[in-house]
């Protein structure tokens, strides 16, 4: 406002000494003279004054996060355990005094699972709302759709998605704190070798997930000396999958490796079972979740499922989780808290809550261990990962007594 008000006393200063000069040559004005140049000054200086007040301020008194998350829907039980985990972080970050003393306001969309409402959401959020980082999507096939929109625009993306292709933005704006399928298939393959399985039959939902993780465990069991006796695809949200479990169990498979999501596999369970398929599955992250149990009974005993390794602050995350929400934390939790964390860790040593270029270069300098594990982006945006084995003992989640890094 400086350069408006110098502008504006100028401007006065300019006028009177005109009405002088009129004065000093005998020239009259008239009262209506002098009123419609009153006027017309006082417009002027509004117009300027005006002006000035419509500039934004430098800085913002409140940190916008976005959220692009599955809610509703069938893979809701995902979507909401993100966002329980990201206000966790946001309410604990806030109480001791938000970043750089500015409270954080997390706005959550619900995309319903559909890669059509995750686009719309990224367009509202990053055009409309003007946040610099989006929390989302969870399933690859939607974060895939909005991945290259955060790049042009420059908005930082952080995900749990876990695509390979992901993986192709070098220095870019998107980053995960899940690890790469990349390397939860090699895990994956060479649990089934430790096992002792030569030959191995494999189920996946048709989708960028599933193809991606898919595609990985074949290579590296193939390359480790395993047979791929069958790769059998299935669609998401079916409810019938007898045909292709008719054609797994045709191939005798003495081993299984599965991809599929909470509903759709609690179905596959328990179709296999009435089907008499008696196989080992061996399973992705995406199983180890209690919803999955609740819908799949006693059919998914003794099954393995991989999944990321927690760190030793797990507990006190859980026991934080359970007094907030009178529940344990469920899949994907301590993934939501750990991307609000990082972020703004990021925020913090860039100095800005607003400016995603220097948001997304201080990413890279983050070195963070969080419930859901270490957290160190590289010119990718990926994470190194430690992977834990799960199994299903009556009806409860157990470590299985074999880890891979």
């Amino acid at each position: 406002m400086v350069l408006y008000n110098g502008f504006v006393e100028i401007f006065i200063i300019h006028a009177d000494d005109y009405l002088v000069n009129l004065r000093e040559k005998g020239i009259v004005m008239t009262i209506k003279n002098v009123f419609l140049i009153s006027i017309i000054i006082s417009i002027m200086i509004l117009f300027i004054v005006l002006s000035g007040c419509v500039e934004k301020p430098e800085k913002e008194e409140t940190v916008n996060i976005g959220g692009i998350l599955p809610l509703t829907g069938d893979l809701g039980v995902y979507g909401q355990n993100v966002k329980n985990g990201a206000e966790l972080a946001v309410d604990e970050i806030n109480a001791a005094g938000g970043i750089n003393e500015k409270q954080i306001i997390f706005t959550c969309d619900d995309n319903r699972g559909e890669a059509s409402d995750t686009v719309s959401a990224f367009h509202k959020l990053a055009d409309m709302d003007e946040v610099p980082v989006i929390l989302g999507a969870v399933v690859s096939t939607n974060t895939l759709a909005i991945a290259p929109l955060a790049q042009e625009k420059e908005v930082v993306l952080i995900s749990i998605s876990t695509s390979p292709k992901l993986s192709q933005w070098q220095d870019g704006y998107f980053f995960r704190v899940l690890v790469s399928d990349s390397f939860q298939g090699d895990v994956m393959a060479q649990l089934a070798r430790d096992l002792g399985y030569t030959e191995m039959g494999v189920m996946y939902i048709n989708n960028e997930y599933g193809v991606g993780l898919k595609d990985v465990f074949v290579d590296e069991f193939e390359a480790l000396g395993g047979t791929v006796l069958i790769q059998v695809p299935h669609d998401e949200s079916r409810t019938d999958f007898r045909s292709e479990l008719t054609n797994l169990k045709a191939e005798h498979p003495p081993a299984v490796m599965l991809v599929s999501y909470v509903k759709e596999a609690s179905i596959i369970f328990k179709q296999s079972t009435e089907l008499g398929l008696e196989t080992q599955w061996l399973c992705s992250e995406t199983h180890k979740s209690d919803k999955f149990i609740e819908l799949v009974g006693g059919a998914a005993e003794g099954i393995l499922i991989t999944y990321p390794a927690t760190d030793p602050k797990y507990s006190n995350f859980k026991a934080y989780y359970n007094t907030k929400y009178h529940k344990d934390p469920g899949i994907y939790a301590a993934e939501g808290y750990d991307m609000i964390k990082t972020i703004a860790m990021a925020m913090e040593q860039a100095g800005s809550t607003t400016n995603a270029t220097a948001i997304k270069s201080a990413m890279r300098q983050i070195d963070y261990s969080g419930p859901s594990g270490h957290k160190a982006f590289d010119e990718f945006g990926d994470v190194p990962g430690v992977y834990d084995v799960w199994t299903i003992t009556n009806g409860t989640f157990e470590l299985y007594d074999v880890s891979f890094s």
